[in-house]
């Protein structure tokens, strides 16, 4: 999924993985940047698609993604009604001049 192209906002990440034993994990933002994921700072999150179309009060993003989204081959994995997944909020680098670019996943 994208954010917003200015970067420098708080963006929750959702999946599996996030606490390794052994080694650390990165988040990757856009094609040059990635930052370490602190595995302090992971929490478990169990998936309830109601609460996830609604995480963002007011917004329509979620939804759409997950309803118009459906009709294209995924690249992403589904998320499972009441499975335990890792959520972290990171907030990815500032985007110098934004406002040249479309954005990017």
């Amino acid at each position: 999924m994208s954010g917003p192209v200015q970067g420098g906002t708080r963006t929750r990440l959702i999946g599996t993985g996030f606490k390794p034993p052994k080694s650390t994990v990165q988040a990757k933002w856009g094609v040059l940047s990635t930052d370490t994921i602190v595995k302090s700072y992971v929490e478990d999150y169990i998936y309830e698609k109601l609460k996830f179309e609604n995480m963002i009060e007011g917004s329509e993003e979620l939804k759409a993604y997950i309803y118009e989204a459906s009709q294209f081959e995924r690249v992403d994995t589904l998320l499972n009604e009441g499975f335990s997944y890792n959520a972290v909020y990171m907030i990815p680098p500032k985007v110098l001049d934004w406002h040249h670019t479309h954005g990017g996943p």
